[in-house]
C-alpha cells in the first residue's frame, strides 16, 4: 500500500510539473509576441529561443522557428538564418509562411551567389500558390510574421513581388 501511495505521488508530482511548465511556455510566448509587437525584436527573439529549446507545441514551434530565422537575417548572421528557415519548412504548413521562408533563402542564396540555388528556389516559390486570374489582373497576400513584420506577395500573370514592411525585397518573372 505504501509503495503506490509513493508511485502515485511520483506520478502526480510529475503530471504537475509538466502543466506548470506548458503555462510557463504559453506565458513566455505570449511575452515574446508582445515584445514583437511593441518594437522590442531582441527581446521577442530571446523570448522565441526559450520556448523553442523547451521543444513546445507545434504552433508554437513554428512561430518561434520563423521569428528566431527572421531575427539572424535582420542582423545578417545568415548561416543561422539558413538553418532556422530550412528547419521552418520542415514543420509548417502555413502557405503564406512558406511562401515568405523560401524568399528569404532565394535572398540569402543571392547573397552567396549560388545561381543553381536560387533558380531551385524560384521554382519552388512559384508552386507554393495556383493562382487563376479570371476576373483580376493581380492576387495579394499577406502574412504578418511573428516578429510583426507585414510581409506582402503580388502575383502578376507574369512576375511575383514580394514586400516586407512596403520595400520591395524580390521579384521573379515567369
Amino acid at each position: 500500500m505504501k509503495f503506490r501511495v509513493t508511485i502515485f505521488l511520483v506520478i502526480l508530482t510529475f503530471a504537475m510539473h509538466s502543466f506548470v511548465f506548458a503555462a510557463d511556455m504559453t506565458k513566455i510566448f505570449k511575452k515574446a509576441e508582445k515584445d514583437a509587437k511593441m518594437g522590442h525584436p531582441d527581446f521577442a527573439f530571446m523570448g522565441y529561443r526559450k520556448v523553442l529549446s523547451a521543444n513546445p507545441k507545434e504552433s508554437y514551434k513554428r512561430k518561434a522557428l520563423f521569428a528566431i530565422a527572421e531575427y539572424y537575417y535582420q542582423i545578417a548572421d545568415y548561416k543561422s538564418s539558413e538553418n532556422y528557415f530550412k528547419e521552418y519548412l520542415k514543420v509548417s504548413k502555413d502557405e503564406n509562411g512558406r511562401l515568405f521562408a523560401y524568399v528569404y533563402l532565394m535572398k540569402l542564396a543571392k547573397i552567396e551567389k549560388n545561381e543553381s540555388l536560387i533558380l531551385g528556389i524560384e521554382e519552388e516559390i512559384k508552386l507554393v500558390k495556383r493562382n487563376s486570374f479570371i476576373f483580376d489582373n493581380t492576387k495579394e497576400y499577406l502574412f504578418e510574421s511573428p516578429l510583426n513584420r507585414n510581409h506582402k506577395a503580388v502575383y502578376y500573370i507574369d512576375k511575383i513581388e514580394f514586400y516586407v514592411e512596403k520595400e520591395n525585397i524580390a521579384s521573379i518573372f515567369f
